[in-house]
C-alpha cells in the first residue's frame, strides 16, 4: 500500500448486500494503520443500524503506507449457523480475531449468502497505489 494521506479505509468485507450499515464483517484499516474488525446488525424494516465491532481493541501492528510489501492473511471459519470466527494477521503475527454471530433480535436483517471483497473502500477519495501478490482464496477444513 502506498498512499500520500492517513485515511481511514477497509481492506476486507465479508458482505451480504445489505444495504445502509456495515457488513456482517469489515477489515478496517484506521488512520494510524492499526486494523479492527467492524460488524453491524441492519434492521428490517425501515432504515436503522446496531453499530458493533469483532475485535476488543485495535491490533498492534499496522498497515504501512509506504510501498512497504507486508503479508496480510485473513482466515474465516464458518460455523455452519450463520456465523464465523475470523483472525487477522499481517507478516506472520496475529493481530486480531473476532467472532461474528448470526443476529437474534426478531428485527433483524438475515444474510441469506455472503460474497468477499478485497480492494481499498473509503468514505474519503484519496490517491493510493495498492498492489496484492499472491491472492488466493481456498476452502479448508479446520478442527
Amino acid at each position: 500500500m502506498k498512499a500520500d494521506r492517513q485515511e481511514k479505509f477497509d481492506i476486507f468485507q465479508i458482505h451480504d448486500g445489505r444495504k445502509g450499515c456495515a457488513p456482517p464483517l469489515k477489515v478496517t484499516v484506521l488512520v494510524s494503520g492499526r486494523i479492527e474488525l467492524i460488524s453491524d446488525v441492519k434492521k428490517k424494516t425501515g432504515s436503522g443500524c446496531i453499530r458493533g465491532k469483532l475485535s476488543r481493541r485495535a491490533s498492534r501492528g499496522k498497515i504501512r503506507r509506504d510501498g512497504t510489501e507486508q503479508k496480510l492473511e485473513i482466515l474465516i471459519e464458518f460455523d455452519g449457523r450463520g456465523g464465523f470466527d475470523v483472525t487477522v494477521w499481517i507478516d506472520g503475527v496475529q493481530q486480531s480475531r473476532g467472532r461474528y454471530k448470526k443476529p437474534t433480535q426478531k428485527t433483524a436483517f438475515r444474510s441469506r449468502h455472503f460474497y468477499f471483497k478485497h480492494g481499498v473502500y473509503s468514505r474519503s477519495t484519496f490517491e493510493y497505489e495498492l498492489i496484492s501478490r499472491g491472492m488466493s482464496v481456498r476452502k479448508v477444513r479446520v478442527k
